[in-house]
């Protein structure tokens, strides 16, 4: 395949439905811990994927429409910090996923422990979780307009 344009019209009925399928999936998974719906989850999460990025790497300096992988966001190394359930809905949710060419997916992992390497990923300042801390404590008199004052 080269980098051509992929026009296709996309059938989105069906897309809505596999998207539906897809979290119901993930909703049994968690509950049977099912080998088997894990295998059917990560095809259809690979089908709904490759559609809704129009079969390219979803990159936006490239778009290339060969060699294309998956890429998680939540990687498998999170498991050990958060509970199976919150994992797993999102670990094996077709949106915590995005598809890249060969090349990208390999400049993405280079540039995130790059950074890591430097210490850039964005520590929240103490004050900032103190101020989030007050904003819903329960011991705090109005936590009301809470979403509409942040939004002004």
């Amino acid at each position: 395949m080269t980098n051509e344009n992929v026009n296709m019209e996309i059938n989105k009925e069906l897309l809505n439905k596999e998207m539906v399928i897809c979290k119901k999936t993930i909703a049994s998974m968690y509950h049977f811990q099912d080998k088997e719906k894990i295998a059917k989850l990560d095809m259809l999460n690979k089908e709904i994927c490759l559609v809704v990025a129009e079969f390219r790497c979803q990159r936006p300096e490239c778009g290339r429409t060969s060699d294309l992988q998956l890429h998680h966001l939540i990687m498998r190394k999170a498991k050990e910090f958060m509970d199976f359930f919150r994992y797993a809905s999102q670990r094996y949710y077709w949106a915590n996923q995005i598809i890249l060419c060969r090349k990208c997916h390999c400049l993405y992992h280079t540039f995130m422990q790059d950074k890591m390497d430097k210490d850039e990923m964005g520590v929240i300042a103490d004050e900032e979780i103190e101020r989030i801390k007050q904003k819903y404590s329960k011991c705090q008199k109005s936590n009301a307009n809470t979403v509409e004052n942040a939004a002004t």
